[in-house]
């Protein structure tokens, strides 16, 4: 797409906006408190996402950290067996 200058009633007409009442918009939006509205609204949808992305984080540092205490076990159970002699009792030969 290429970038041009335009004049207002192009842009309103090429934006589908040639057919509102700009100044009864503005009046409207003025009388309803919309952009209070609207801003609660949005602030609303980002204490939301941050709400979700902190859990996210949570979740995935739990996961980190059970995978990291899963790797230790498994790493601390193999050198036991090592010490064992093979899961014989202490002090006898298990072998023939």
């Amino acid at each position: 797409t290429m970038c041009r200058s335009m004049t207002v009633n192009e842009f309103l007409f090429h934006s589908g906006l040639d057919n509102v009442n700009l100044i009864k918009l503005k009046r409207h939006i003025h009388a309803t408190n919309l952009i209070h509205k609207i801003g609660g609204y949005a602030e609303s949808c980002a204490r939301k996402r941050l709400a979700a992305e902190e859990q996210e984080q949570h979740q995935q540092q739990t996961q980190e950290n059970n995978n990291h205490n899963n790797s230790n076990n498994n790493n601390s159970g193999n050198s036991n067996n090592g010490n064992t002699g093979g899961g014989g009792a202490p002090g006898r030969n298990s072998g023939p």
